[in-house]
């Protein structure tokens, strides 16, 4: 039998995902991660949760970066600790398109440590 990796992601902002069946908790070989999008070269923060199956902590160890946004003085934005930059908001509309719409794609950075993770491959 071929057992291959799978991934599943929840945007941490979104309520806790549902499923028929299966139990997250009780399925073997199940890795979960927190990570922030902006430790792979974007702009706003996204908090996300991943999981995986049939991969170990090894493989997905690399993708496991939280920011430690800090503030410089009192009232300023706080500052992305991957960035230095501070966070873009994703809230609201611009043209009567919504912002959160860009955090929908993966940058090409994040993108190529998924696959590093999943495939054990460089992109």
């Amino acid at each position: 039998m071929f057992w291959a990796p799978e991934l599943l992601e929840e945007c941490e902002a979104e309520s806790p995902l549902m499923f028929d069946g299966l139990a997250l908790e009780q399925a073997k070989s199940n890795v979960e991660i927190q990570l922030d999008i902006c430790a792979f070269e974007c702009p706003y923060r996204k908090p996300t949760r991943l999981w995986f199956w049939n991969l170990s902590q090894t493989d997905v160890g690399p993708l496991k970066k939280k920011c430690k946004a800090r503030r410089t003085s009192k009232g300023s934005p706080a500052i992305c600790c991957f960035t230095k930059k501070p966070h873009e908001h994703l809230t609201g509309a611009v043209k009567s398109a919504f912002r959160t719409k860009k955090a929908e794609e993966y940058t090409p950075a994040f993108a190529a440590s998924l696959a590093q993770a999943l495939l054990g491959v460089e992109a």
